[in-house]
């Protein structure tokens, strides 16, 4: 003989309950941020995105005059010709390609570059001849 056994309304309730919050769990619970999932979210970065650094090119040397190539103020590649001393002053992004290479216009003399952040040399070269080319380069906030 078989026993009908009923199940209770409360046994019900309490499963329905258990099942809706797992779902409610998976759908929107961020393990990531250890947040609901509901409201605006907000991200935490170690230096904020619209950091802007002072940087400057120097080319100086000997040589009278120099051909320039170099990344600009918006990143972009500029070239130009340029008597000797040069400076070009900017504010970079974090993390923007900074870079400049002067090469002697001459048959003798110097050349060299600098870039400086905050006043503070990051990156510095010379080379001596004719038609020699002297190249610096890094990056802003590094």
């Amino acid at each position: 003989m078989s026993e009908n056994k009923k199940i209770s309304p409360i046994v019900y309730v309490i499963v329905t309950v258990l099942i809706g919050f797992i779902v409610w769990y998976v759908a929107f619970y961020d393990s990531d941020n250890n947040d609901s999932g509901f409201g605006e979210r907000t991200t935490t970065f170690s230096e904020p995105r619209n950091t802007s650094h002072s940087v400057s090119y120097h080319v100086t040397g000997t040589a009278k005059h120099a051909s320039l190539t170099y990344a600009n103020e918006t990143g972009n590649t500029e070239q130009r010709g340029a008597f000797l001393p040069w400076e070009m002053k900017f504010k970079a992004p974090t993390g923007q390609h900074l870079y400049i290479s002067a090469q002697n216009d001459g048959k003798t003399g110097s050349v060299k570059c600098e870039i400086k952040e905050a006043g503070l040399v990051i990156e510095k070269a010379e080379s001596k001849g004719s038609y020699v080319i002297a190249t610096c380069s890094g990056s802003a906030g590094n």
